[in-house]
């Protein structure tokens, strides 16, 4: 118990600090070194056998009541702090500015809250009154975001500016993921994505990110495939649940973001593919199997599909025969059976790998007859893998995508020796399909 005790001491004496507007924090760099302290008690104090008692259970709850609040105020002022690329940097260019200094202390106090949050007793109200820290989030981590490549340029592309704007970009990310995977768990995903991301900020933040990530090269160690920790997260809960329709809507409408975000993400998938052949103790962080068919169901979700269909249209032949390549790749390495439990997420996934697979060889098949040769013999081998899943649809949608392109088809034997492989896609008998 003493443990929490002096967690709540910690947070006491955080709470003063972030209680003062951030104009009169005359040292950023000891205020981090105070978030960082923190950050460790309160990771040793969750990851401890001992829970808190019901009292410090409740006076936590508060007191992250309070730091939710201080940090929601902080966002206007540090914005007017964050106000050009060299705000970000000292006045000599090669180390972090205040303003920025502050910004990753409230990142990393607002990364501690959520695991002390997870650790305590707690309602959908006091999430919403923690979630306060996520205007500071979009806000004023947009505007980093923003300046960020600017400033790497400023510090004549300072390693160490590299990693600490990295750093920070991966924090916000990681906070503001695990706000909507806690809210999703609550079944508060609908409300707190209105009055705690509404559509316009969380797209302006995804603009910014998305732009840094591409000018920004992040190290490995604040980056997960490429991009910032939970960023896929952010981008599955967008395209994929009902909750994020108004953001959806606004993303879709800008077009140039949509092109972006599909570049990034098929960097990823590529980087996915190769770290599936891996051993497991050399995988990514925050990398699972099913990784892979994450960024597939993305990519192939309504709200990418069609900048991803023209990005594949405008890319050369070699491209768009490697991503064929990389999502086949991914759906022969999901399971073939599952607990029954896991039965229903696992048939999503051969779903969303198979409709990606069904774009890019539709795609692919319209290059001519050399490339739908080899988009033939990419897909052959894949097509047993749907037929104990039900996800044969797709597969025929790929089937046919080749079928379709009768111009390209060669009459010649090498490509009769595929076609009839590809062409005898079935769906599974009633019987197999509940096995």
């Amino acid at each position: 118990m003493h443990a929490w005790a002096e967690l709540i001491g910690g947070l006491e004496a955080l709470l003063q600090r972030f209680s003062a507007p951030p104009s009169a924090v005359q040292d950023a760099a000891q205020l981090q070194r105070e978030a960082e302290a923190w950050h460790a008690a309160a990771s040793g104090s969750v990851q401890g056998d001992q829970t808190p008692a019901a009292a410090e259970a409740a006076e936590l709850l508060q007191l992250l009541h309070r730091l939710g609040h201080a940090l929601h105020a902080w966002d206007a002022p540090l914005q007017r702090l964050l106000h050009s690329p060299s705000a970000l940097l000292d006045e000599n260019f090669i180390g972090p500015g205040r303003s920025a200094g502050l910004f990753l202390a409230a990142c990393t106090a607002t990364d501690a809250a959520i695991m002390v949050f997870l650790s305590v007793a707690n309602t959908g109200t006091d999430l919403f009154e923690l979630g306060g820290c996520t205007s500071l989030l979009l806000g004023s981590g947009r505007l980093l975001a923003q300046h960020a490549p600017a400033a790497l340029q400023l510090s004549a592309g300072s390693k160490a500016i590299n990693c600490w704007l990295s750093r920070c970009i991966t924090l916000q990310s990681l906070c503001l993921g695990q706000f909507l995977l806690l809210a999703q768990g609550a079944g508060l995903l609908d409300s707190f994505t209105k009055r705690k991301a509404p559509p316009e900020e969380l797209v302006d933040w995804l603009h910014a990110v998305a732009a840094m990530v591409q000018s920004v090269p992040m190290p490995a160690q604040y980056a997960s495939l490429g991009l910032p920790r939970s960023f896929d997260d952010i981008l599955t809960a967008m395209c994929t649940t009902e909750a994020f329709a108004a953001h959806a809507e606004l993303l879709a409408g800008d077009a140039a973001l949509c092109a972006r975000l599909v570049g990034m993400l098929l960097r990823s998938l590529g980087m996915a593919v190769v770290a599936l052949r891996l051993p497991r103790e050399r995988w990514p962080a925050a990398f699972t199997r099913y990784t892979p068919s994450q960024l597939a169901a993305v990519l192939s979700s309504d709200l990418l599909r069609p900048a991803l269909a023209q990005h594949l249209q405008q890319c050369g032949d070699a491209v768009a025969l490697c991503v064929l390549r990389q999502t086949a790749t991914v759906l022969q390495q999901l399971p073939a059976t599952c607990h029954e439990s896991l039965m229903p997420d696992i048939l999503q996934q051969h779903a969303s790998s198979a409709s990606l697979l069904a774009l890019t060889a539709s795609c692919a098949a319209q290059r001519g007859t050399d490339v739908w040769v080899q988009a033939v013999q990419v897909l052959v081998p894949v097509l047993p893998s749907w037929r104990p899943h039900c996800s044969w649809q797709p597969a025929c949608q790929a089937a046919g995508a080749l079928h379709s392109t009768g111009q390209h088809r060669p009459s010649s034997e090498h490509g009769n020796a595929y076609w009839p492989a590809c062409v005898r896609v079935s769906p599974p008998s009633r019987a197999s399909a509940s096995d």
